[in-house]
Formats: structure tokens, sequence, C-alpha cells
């Protein structure tokens, strides 16, 4: 009765204004997105992190689970939230409707706002074979993309056929089923610009270049998760498992520096590596030790080399872009087959304030991997298996929660990471992270906190700040230093930097939204001396400062303008960027218009400006503003009826300085490049 009581009390009082502030919450997924990720560069792997966050929103998060892992794993809820919100489950029980996270300790108006997309209330029903026919979560996308100007490798130059051996057209499609906690089951197909349509087993070729299925199912009881198909794994602090949706560095200062713990995640995205293929089981031992078992037998593309001493094949690369166009691409295409195998064991107590596991992993390779020699990479993995074991924990007491993991590979190579946050006052919260990995760590699968992107050859110490005068008003900063053991790409020796990072925010409303943001990063890197063949290694510095306002026209128009200037400073040179960008947003009936004009000029590619672009769902644009010249775009959003929303996108980049785009096979004759996107997502 008491909870009932307090349900009805905060649903009469507050539901009109929250459904005032929720009504349009499709629709402001971006902008979300966009408060996450302010900041970005080319370093970053930001469509995975699209993509994941865009997993919980197809997928949301079962308030009543209970599941504290899922819900931090969203960056949205602080661990004070989190743990206000378990012990109110504790308390009163399920919830009876999303309305009662405002009788939660700590969730505010704006943060409610934040997570409703990611999170449901459901309820105990068990799961029928029906549900996967009957189900209303899941849908159809389909997806057609072109640059409507020839690149190089499309064109028969000298009589001579094109490097490129398909067509222009990229296409996508995916589907997806789902009901959170009870199962998942979905597949993606897609077919670059550039790589054939052909069914040719011969040379695992079927259809569409890329493919990829999952199956995942929570039975209940002993066996709690079964998965078939492509999967990743989140275990830990990433240093062995590093699978799913992490940030690192960001505008969020605190909630980043911890990975929470998740394990088995279907693997959804286009990107062609990283993930596993396979099987896995997780099955409870009792009611605080779970364990994790899984096999994967996959192929990667790799660039593939012959000894001529002995005529031995091995692979000197791994090849990321997921790219099979010209001959010299399909014949590193899915190369090298990989065997995985690994294992989780889990602790959690009761109360969800201490958490303790090991990790497991070794890979197989059927070739060996052997670098081209020189003095980066003689520290490298090398050979044909590779193992990795991890211990790890988290402790949670009062406002203060401790974590950490250590790692070593079959190199003997160690790698540590240990950090704590915590609620120092009402407003103010504070986090510190330490981590150190050597440069003989090896670990294909891991992504941990860092300022590089695989956790090899660095150590670091970051701290953050994260400070709210009130409803409107708010800040964050963080130091990061960082040195590096031994040389790395554009550092022939050993060095250290820096970066730090300051925002001022302030929300009017639920529209209106300014922040000033000033954040700057030093990286040693190569200097060629004057009049010499030789490199000293002198401090790189990039400064960029960032005013953005979102504010509103009239009902239904939204408007968001941006400055941001950055500069780079190296030795005796100085080199700047600038970027003016404005966007429009405007809704009417069953329509979204969103559109841009972007004007830029930077000296060179250290200061290219990189603002992320509305698209079609699930469609992730992150061009470089680099040079001199003009970005467009404008996206329709059109829903003729209720199950169905079609995208039409048309974006052109105009460049000023330049009468070519790009180089080699992508390069474009002209100064202007066009692209279109038209996509259908179709519900059932």
């Amino acid at each position: 009765m008491k909870k009932a009581c307090i349900i009805l009390v905060y649903y009469f009082s507050c539901v009109g204004a929250l459904m005032a502030q929720v009504r349009d919450i499709d629709l402001e997924l971006e902008q979300l997105i966009e408060e996450v990720l302010p900041f970005m560069d080319e370093e970053a792997d930001y469509e995975t992190l699209y993509e994941n966050f865009l997993l919980f929103y197809s997928s949301p998060v079962d308030l009543n689970k209970g599941d504290a892992n899922l819900l931090y794993n969203l960056y949205i809820l602080s661990e004070e939230q989190i743990q206000n919100l378990m012990l109110h489950l504790q308390k009163y029980g399920p919830m009876a409707s999303i309305y009662e996270l405002q009788a939660v300790k700590g969730f505010d108006s704006e943060t409610i706002r934040k997570v409703l997309p990611f999170v449901k209330v459901g309820t105990a029903e068990k799961f029928k074979l029906s549900d996967i026919i009957h189900n209303d979560n899941q849908y159809l996308i389909t997806r057609y993309e072109r640059t409507l100007e020839s690149r190089r490798g499309f064109l028969n130059i000298d009589g001579q056929d094109p490097a490129f051996a398909g067509s222009r057209d990229k296409v996508y499609l995916r589907y997806r089923n789902n009901i959170s906690g009870k199962f998942s089951l979905g597949f993606t197909l897609e077919k670059d610009a550039g790589e054939q349509f052909i069914w040719e087993p011969g040379t695992r070729r079927y259809g569409f270049d890329f493919h990829s299925f999952h199956f995942q199912y929570f039975p209940g009881g002993r066996v709690k998760r079964i998965t078939i198909g492509d999967f990743q794994v989140q275990s830990g602090q990433g240093l062995v498992f590093g699978g799913g949706f992490f940030l690192g560095k960001s505008a969020e200062t605190i909630n980043t520096v911890r990975r929470a713990q998740v394990g088995v995640l279907p693997y959804t995205s286009v990107l062609e590596s990283g993930f596993f293929r396979g099987g896995a089981v997780t099955v409870g031992i009792n009611k605080n030790l779970d364990l994790t078992t899984f096999y994967s037998n996959n192929r990667i593309s790799a660039s593939i080399q012959q000894d001529a001493g002995s005529d031995t094949d091995f692979f000197s690369s791994i090849r990321l872009t997921g790219l099979h166009r010209t001959n010299n691409e399909l014949s590193g295409r899915r190369a090298v087959e990989e065997m995985a195998s690994g294992a989780n064991l889990h602790y959690q107590n009761q109360k969800t304030t201490f958490q303790a596991g090991l990790n497991y992993l070794y890979n197989s390779f059927e070739m060996p991997f052997v670098r081209t020699p020189n003095r980066i990479n003689q520290f490298e993995f090398s050979g044909t298996t590779n193992q990795n074991f991890s211990a790890y924990y988290r402790y949670l007491i009062k406002n203060i929660n401790l974590f950490g993991e250590s790692a070593v590979s079959a190199s003997g190579g160690l790698a540590h990471t240990h950090g704590m946050t915590a609620s120092l006052t009402e407003g103010l919260d504070w986090a510190m992270l330490y981590r150190s990995y050597s440069r003989n760590y090896h670990s294909f699968y891991g992504n941990a906190f860092g300022e590089s992107s695989r956790n090899i050859n660095e150590t670091g110490l970051y701290w953050a700040l994260r400070y709210r005068w009130d409803k409107k008003w708010s800040a964050q900063a963080y130091y990061d230093y960082f040195s590096f053991p031994w040389s790395r790409f554009r550092a022939e020796r050993p060095g250290h930097g820096h970066e730090y990072l300051v925002r001022i925010n302030y929300r009017h409303d639920r529209n209106t939204w300014i922040f000033l943001q000033i954040r700057s990063k030093t990286r040693p890197r190569n200097e060629l001396m004057p009049g010499e063949h030789l490199f000293r290694l002198t401090p790189g510095e990039r400064q960029v400062m960032t005013l953005n306002m979102d504010y509103p026209v009239k009902e239904g128009l939204l408007l968001k303008t941006r400055i941001q200037a950055s500069r780079f400073i190296h030795g005796a040179n100085t080199t700047k960027g600038f970027a003016l960008i404005q966007d429009a947003n405007w809704r009417f009936r069953n329509f979204r218009i969103s559109g841009r004009t972007a004007l830029f000029n930077t000296d060179d590619f250290d200061n290219a400006i990189y603002v992320f672009e509305r698209n079609a769902l699930y469609a992730f644009a992150l061009p470089p503003y680099s040079g001199v010249g003009i970005r467009q775009y404008i996206l329709i959003q059109y829903r003729p009826v209720s199950k169905v929303t079609i995208w039409a996108r048309w974006a052109r980049t105009r460049f000023l300085d330049r009468e070519v785009i790009g180089s080699g096979q992508d390069m474009i004759d002209g100064p202007t490049r066009t692209d279109i996107t038209l996509q259908t997502m179709i519900r059932f």
C-alpha cells in the first residue's frame, strides 16, 4: 500500500511535466549522443560506440531486473544513482511504472529525460517460442548509399579494367528481433562500394561481402545465457575482454573511467574485426557465482607474405578497413583462420557492492604473425598463439567506488588499471585512474582506458571532476598525464605528454543548451632537424576551443550553432583551423528535416575538425573538415505509417583549395564530393 501511494503521488504531481519533456524521446537520441561525444578525433572507434549506444536504444534495460552493470554501461547514471535505484527495488519491490523513477533519490527530471530511451519496466512473463514471431520489438532496415562522383578505382584508365571489381553502390541489410532479458535474434549484411555482389563459395563470397548473425537466449535458472553466432565479451576493466560500448576520455569525465561487467553481448556492427564467431554459455554455479565459457573460430583479413627461404606463409598485419575491392584487398580477405577460447568466473554479492573475477583467453592463428621488423614493433606480438589471464575487482563503500584489473600475456608482459570514483558532496564528483601497460603486453581483444588505441607501451594517471551548481549550471574537467616507455608511430624515442579538458554547461530548458569547452593534448612527435636527416622528439600540442549553442526558434524548429577553433604547435611551427557550423532541425507532422551548412578553413590535417552529423538510424557520419571548403547536408525523415520510417540524405563537400579529393584509387577528379543515402525501416 505504501508503494502504491508513492507511485500515485509522484505520478499525478509530476507526470504532466515529465511527459512534456519526453514526448519526443525517439528523436532526442542523436542529441544525447552529441552531449556524450562533444569532441572527436580520428583515433577513436566512434562507429562502434555509436553502434553500441543504439544497441541499448533498441533493447532497453529492464529496471526490474536490477542489473546494475548494464545500467552503468549507459554512462548516464552515476554510481550513487544506481545504488539508490537498487536500494529502492530491494525496499519496495519491482516497479509498476517508469514514472516511479521520480521517487528514487537523485533522479531529477533531467536525468530521467536522458535515461528514458534506454530503460523500461518489464514483467516476469516466461519466454515462449511464439514471442519470436509475435514480438513487437523487431525491425528490418535496408539502406543504399552512393558517391555520385566517380573515384579513380571505378574508371577505365589507359584501356585497363577498373581496379575496383564491384559497383559503386553500398548496400546494407539488418534484421533484429529481441526482448531484453529473454532473447535476441538478428543478422547484418553489407556490401561496400567497389565490392562485388557475387556468389562464389570457393573464395568464401556469398552475395554480400560481410555477413553477421547472432542468437542469444536467456533460459533462466542455472543456465543464464546461451549465445550462438557473432558476439563480444565485456569483462573486468577491458584488459582481456574489452568488447562493447566504452567511451574512455570524454566530456562525461566520471562515469567513463570504469567498465561494467556485462558478459557476452551480441555483435551487430558492420566492422569486420574485433569480435568472436562461435558459441558461449553462462552458467550460475550459485546465487553469487557465474561461469562463462566460449569457443570461436573466425577468419580474419590480413596481409599474407611468404618466406623466400622456406616457402612458408605468414601474415604481417591484420587489415581493419573491411574493404575488399581490388585484387590485393581480395587476396587477403578472410585469409587467416583464428581460433579463440576463453572463460570468465565472476562473483557478485547480493547487495551488488562487491565484485571479483578471473578472465582467461587463448588465441591461435593458422599461420605465424610476423611483422616487418623495425625499431617500433620489436616488442609486438609474434608467433601463432597467445594467452591472457587477468583478475579484477570492484568494491563500493558508501560513496566511494574502488575498481581495477591486472593482467599478464603469454610474453610475460603485464598490464594494470586501478582507480576510484567518489561523490564528495551532493554536487561534486571525483575520479582517479592509474594505468600501466608494458611494451610487451599483447591483447587482441582488450580495450581498457588509455591514451592509445591499444593497451600497450603506456603508463598514465587520470584525474577528473564534475560539479553541478544547480539544475542549469554544471562543469566538467579532467587532466591526464601519460608516458610511453618505448618508441611508437611518429615518435622514435620514449616520451611523455598530457591532456586536459574544461567544459562549462548551461541548460535553460530541454531545448536550450550552451557549452564552452577547451581541450588541449600534448604528445611527443618526431621533428626533422634543420639541414640534417635526423629526427628529434619535440612536443606536439593541439588546442581546441568549442562554443556550442542549441536553441529553439519556434515550435518544432531548433537551431544549433557551433564555432570551433584549433591550433597545433610543433617546434617552431604553428598551424590553425576554424569551422563555423549551423544546423537546423524542423519537425512537422510525420516529417523531420535536419540540415547543416559548415564553413571550414584548416591549415593541415592536424587541425581537422570532427563534428557528429545526423544520419539515418544506425548509419554513422563523422567526416573530417580539413582544408578550405563548405560542407552541407540535408536529412529528411518521414513516417508514412506507424510501422514504417523512411530516410533520405544528401551531403556535399566542396573544397576551395584543391582540384582533386583523396588519393590512390579513392581519388576524385574535381573539388566536390556528393553522397546520397536512402534507408527504410519496417517494424513488425
